[in-house]
């Protein structure tokens, strides 16, 4: 795997994972609303009621989708690729300089 591919693949794992950790965000205050009677969300009261949280209203169930695929992310493995992918060109970042030539004073145009 190429590092562009290994860098988009990161990306892709840790954008997961950060809409997963906004959708609980969304999840808790949804309920926290409803049931703190601040507004009203007829299909949560439901399922509430029912204890099914297939009843509850479509937002929450987008957010729990998004929720359980943040927790499935592989952000552990996009951060390592990541450094990974650092250490890959901050060694060919010091072979370039190693193989630059210097500028002495031996050099002509070099004024010292």
């Amino acid at each position: 795997m190429d590092a562009d591919t290994r860098l988009a693949e990161a990306q892709a794992q840790i954008k997961l994972l950060r809409t997963g950790l906004n959708a609980a965000h969304e999840m808790s205050g949804h309920m926290h609303q409803v049931f703190g009677g601040w507004s009203e969300c007829a299909p949560c009261e439901k399922a509430n009621d029912e204890c099914d949280g297939a009843f509850a209203c479509d937002s929450y169930k987008t957010w729990q989708r998004e929720y359980m695929a943040g927790l499935t992310a592989r952000a552990e493995l996009a951060v390592e690729q990541l450094g990974r992918l650092l250490a890959d060109r901050d060694g060919e970042i010091a072979e370039l300089r190693a193989a630059e030539p210097t500028l002495d004073d031996d050099q002509p145009g070099v004024t010292v």
